[in-house]
């Protein structure tokens, strides 16, 4: 329950308009943080299918780079490279479940948590039923739009952060790797 004395002096139509506008802003965010996701990982997997293609065809491997120094670098920077893939891949994946309050009735996931293996259509709608009715006729709407943008924002949050840690992954990748072209070309 939101601090009664900080709502007395705003009135509830005005925090509600200022969290719906946070909602928008927030799922506009994780819009974006998506987009970013896969426009990232789709050039991610392009570099990789292009080393691969390298590897497989013979024209070029690890073991052609005349230093062992500089093919501990390359296999770093693959490691790396490797750790950046995993990161976005992460930063896409969905989180099911893990909240079971699911009479908040908060978003799809806590709808979906009425039903079961083997739970008769009927009783799922009913029980439900009975929940969306007990949601719906709440005094005001501010505790679940207070629960849920938490809950979005979290999201956006969680997914920018593997996101940035895929992109110094992917940096450190570069990096290593030309370190170990370079050393390899100064070795020749």
């Amino acid at each position: 329950m939101l601090p009664v004395a900080a709502a007395q002096d705003i009135s509830l139509s005005a925090v509600t308009r200022l969290a719906e506008g946070l909602m928008q802003e927030a799922r506009q965010e994780l819009a974006q943080a998506e987009a970013k996701s896969v426009w990232l990982l789709s050039a991610a997997v392009i570099a990789l299918g292009a080393v691969i293609s390298a590897l497989v065809s013979g024209k070029a491997s690890p073991g052609s780079l005349k230093s062992p120094v500089a093919q501990a670098l390359l296999w770093l920077g693959f490691a790396a490279a490797a750790a950046g893939v995993y990161w976005l891949s992460m930063s896409l994946m969905p989180k099911l479940g893990g909240d079971a309050e699911k009479h908040r009735l908060n978003y799809f996931g806590h709808a979906a948590m009425y039903g079961g293996k083997n739970k008769d259509r009927q009783a799922i709608r009913a029980e439900l039923g009975a929940a969306l009715v007990a949601v719906a006729s709440r005094p005001d709407d501010l505790d679940r739009l207070a629960d849920r943008l938490f809950d979005i924002s979290s999201i956006v949050l969680r997914k920018y952060r593997r996101i940035r840690k895929a992109i110094q992954a992917m940096g450190l990748s570069a990096v290593l790797v030309g370190a170990a072209i370079a050393l390899d070309n100064l070795l020749k």
